[in-house]
């Protein structure tokens, strides 16, 4: 592969995020914005992770098809149901989340709202 080849990053397309004890922050997200092939999202014990961040997760709406949270203790309700938005998605995991205080309201404003998404909350 030649240099030039290498160094052309438009041809290639990010479909994949997992991220494990990272030191994500809502600005981070931004750079979400023109990311239009994200199918699959992990984010496990990122301690900056918050209602802001899964807010921003709109940016891949349209592509986004799995996403699993788990142990993120800045998470609120609020933050589980700006989830709802995330109308491409097909499984959402959601585990460990001990800030979100009312998970039966949260998960089922989620299923109705994400009528075609296999919803697991722990």
């Amino acid at each position: 592969m030649e240099m030039e080849e290498l160094n052309n990053y438009s041809k290639y397309k990010l479909e994949e995020i997992f991220a494990q004890k990272a030191g994500l922050s809502y600005l981070g997200f931004e750079h979400l914005k023109n990311c239009e092939h994200i199918k699959k999202i992990r984010l496990i014990a990122c301690h900056f992770l918050n209602d802001q961040c899964l807010n921003k997760l709109s940016y891949v709406k349209n592509s986004l098809e799995f996403l699993e949270i788990r142990s993120s203790f800045l998470v609120h309700n609020k933050g589980i149901l700006s989830l709802s938005q995330l109308n491409n998605l097909k499984t959402l995991i959601l585990a460990d989340l001990p800030e979100v205080e009312k998970k039966g309201e949260c998960e089922a404003a989620l299923k109705k709202a994400l009528t075609n998404c296999k919803i697991v909350f722990e």
